[in-house]
């Protein structure tokens, strides 16, 4: 089995919103086969479909399987923050290679990402409008400023935040 857990930051007023989880099953996610790359749009919208995945600003996150000697350019709008981890193979973008367990960030200057697969492999893209809102962490709490995170401690230390049953 393989996972990956993704924690999105919110916008200051959605912070205290009730957390959610999200059971999106494999047949709901709209598959892209697209020049030997098979796009699983799990969030935003690419090619006239939209990922099943809800968020409270616009976020693209696609799980892309490539084969070896394939090319293709993914739109992802130009102000959008965007970055790949690549999780097996290995693939070039913008001339830099990135090989299994690595990650690259991309600058806004295109409204597309060219990949080149130099072998199989398996990538995660996310790509999102910028928040543009100080951020503030702390272990497991992210919140604007540092009273905000002393708060969210007292909250936790307090059991404010839930409770689980067994």
């Amino acid at each position: 089995m393989e996972l990956i857990q993704l924690w999105v930051n919110l916008p200051r007023g959605h912070k205290m919103t009730t957390p959610k989880y999200q059971d999106i099953k494999k047949d709901q996610i709209p598959v892209i086969n697209e020049n030997g790359f098979e796009i699983n749009l799990v969030s935003g919208e690419y090619n006239n479909l939209k990922g099943p995945a809800s968020t409270f600003t616009p976020i693209t996150a696609m799980m892309v399987n490539f084969k070896e000697g394939t090319e293709t350019s993914i739109e992802i709008p130009a102000l959008y923050n965007a970055l790949l981890y690549v999780l097996n193979g290995t693939i070039e973008s913008n001339g830099i290679t990135l090989e299994a367990l690595n990650l690259g960030v991309f600058s806004k200057d295109a409204d597309a990402i060219h990949l080149n697969a130099k072998s199989h492999g398996k990538l995660l893209l996310l790509a999102g409008e910028p928040i543009n809102e100080p951020v503030a962490s702390h272990g497991p709490f992210v919140m604007n400023y540092p009273g905000e995170i002393e708060q969210a401690m007292l909250d936790y230390q307090n059991g404010k935040m839930g409770v689980l049953d067994f």
